[in-house]
C-alpha cells in the first residue's frame, strides 16, 4: 500500500521536472523557441555591423569596431558603406599642396621684383604691374574653382547634395569646398581692387586674411576623433595657416611691406610642402608600410620635420630674392651701357670729332 502510494508521487515529480524543462529558455516549448529565435536574430543583427545596429542612433557598437576610423567610416548609411572622402587619400592632399606651392613660388619671385623696380621711385604700380596682379588673381580664382569641382564631383563626392534622406552628405568634402570658396572670393576681390578705383585700399588684403583664417578654423575642427599622429600632423599645419592670416592682416595697415610679403610667402610655401608631407605620412603612395599613428617617436619626428620644412621654405625665399637682385643688377648695368653708347652717339661734339678724325685721315 505504501509502495503504491509513492508511485504517483514519483510520476508527478517526473512530470513536474519535464514541465520545468519546457519552461526553460531554449529547451523546447513555445516560450523557449521564441527566445531562441530572438537570440539568433539578435546575433544576426549584431554581426551586420551598422546596417541594423551600429548605424542606428541609441544602439551600442560591437566591441573592437570603432564608430569612425581615421580614414573612412566604420558604419553603413542607407545600406552602403561610406567611402573615403576626397581629402582622405594622397591625391586629396597633393592637390591643395600643389596650389599653395605654385602660388608661394610665384610670390617669392614677384615681390622682390616689384620691390627692386620701385626702390627709389614712386610707390604707385605701373600699368604692367596692375595687369600682372589681375592675371595672378584670376589664376588663383581658377585654382579655387577647380578645387571646388574636384571636391564636389568626384565619383564618391556629394554632387552639391548637402542633406539627403535625413542625413548629412559628405560633410568633409563640403568643408574643403568652403575653404576653396573663400579663396575664390579673395581672388575676385583682388581683381576688383585693380579694376575698380572705388574699392577701398586694403580691402583685398583683409578678404585674403579672412579666407586664410577660415582655412585654419575649418581645419581646427577637422581632425577630431582621429589617431594622435593624424591630429598632430594636421595641427602643425595650423601654425602656418594662422601665422599667414596674422601677417596678411598686418598688410592691411602696412601695405607693400616687403618683410611682411616675404614672411607670408614663406608660410604659403610651408603650407604647400606640408600638405605633401601629410599625404606621404598618412597615405604612402608607393605601397610602403603605414606609420604607427600612436607612436610618440613618430610624433616627435614629425614635429622636427615641420621645422625642416620651414627652413627649406626660408631658403627658397632667400634664393629667389638673391636671384632676382642679381638679374636686375646685371640687366641694369647692361642697359646702362647701351643707353650710354646711344647718348654718346647722339652727342653733336662726338659726331664732330668723329668727322674731324675722318678728314685728317
Amino acid at each position: 500500500m505504501g509502495a503504491r502510494s509513492q508511485e504517483p508521487g514519483v510520476g508527478a515529480g517526473r512530470r513536474s521536472r519535464s514541465r520545468s524543462r519546457e519552461r526553460e529558455p531554449g529547451r523546447g516549448g513555445p516560450a523557449g523557441a521564441r527566445r531562441g529565435a530572438e537570440g539568433r536574430g539578435g546575433a544576426r543583427r549584431g554581426g551586420r555591423g551598422g546596417a541594423g545596429g551600429a548605424g542606428r542612433a541609441g544602439r551600442s557598437h560591437l566591441p573592437g569596431r570603432p564608430q569612425q576610423s581615421a580614414r573612412g567610416c566604420g558604419r553603413r548609411v542607407a545600406g552602403r558603406r561610406c567611402s573615403r572622402t576626397v581629402m582622405a587619400n594622397f591625391k586629396g592632399h597633393a592637390l591643395p599642396g600643389s596650389f599653395f606651392l605654385i602660388v608661394g613660388l610665384w610670390w617669392s619671385v614677384k615681390y622682390p621684383l616689384i620691390y627692386f623696380r620701385q626702390k627709389g621711385k614712386s610707390s604707385q604700380l605701373t600699368h604692367y604691374h596692375q595687369r600682372l596682379e589681375i592675371i595672378e588673381a584670376a589664376i588663383r580664382t581658377l585654382f579655387s574653382v577647380v578645387g571646388i569641382l574636384a571636391e564636389q564631383f568626384v565619383p564618391d563626392g556629394p554632387h552639391l547634395h548637402l542633406y539627403h534622406e535625413n542625413q548629412w552628405v559628405k560633410l568633409m568634402n563640403w568643408q574643403h569646398s568652403t575653404m576653396y570658396l573663400f579663396f575664390a572670393v579673395s581672388g575676385i576681390m583682388d581683381m576688383l581692387t585693380y579694376l575698380i578705383t572705388h574699392v577701398p585700399l586694403g580691402l583685398d588684403r583683409l578678404v585674403m586674411a579672412v579666407a586664410t583664417f577660415t582655412e585654419g578654423f575649418l581645419f581646427y575642427y577637422h581632425v577630431h576623433n582621429r589617431p594622435p599622429l593624424d591630429q598632430h600632423i594636421h595641427s602643425l599645419l595650423l601654425c602656418a595657416v594662422f601665422g599667414g592670416a596674422f601677417s596678411i592682416f598686418l598688410e592691411v595697415i602696412l601695405r607693400d611691406n616687403i618683410v611682411l610679403q616675404l614672411f607670408r610667402t614663406s608660410l604659403v610655401i610651408l603650407q604647400g610642402t606640408w600638405f605633401w608631407q601629410i599625404g606621404f605620412v598618412l597615405f604612402p603612395p608607393s605601397g610602403e608600410p603605414e606609420w604607427d599613428q600612436k607612436d610618440d617617436a613618430n610624433i616627435m619626428f614629425v614635429t622636427m620635420c615641420f621645422c625642416w620644412h620651414y627652413l627649406a621654405a626660408l631658403c627658397i625665399v632667400a634664393i629667389s630674392y638673391s636671384l632676382v637682385y642679381c638679374h636686375l643688377t646685371r640687366f641694369k648695368r647692361h642697359g646702362g651701357e647701351i643707353i650710354g653708347i646711344q647718348k654718346l652717339k647722339s652727342d653733336p661734339t662726338y659726331q664732330t670729332s668723329l668727322l674731324g678724325g675722318s678728314d685728317e685721315e
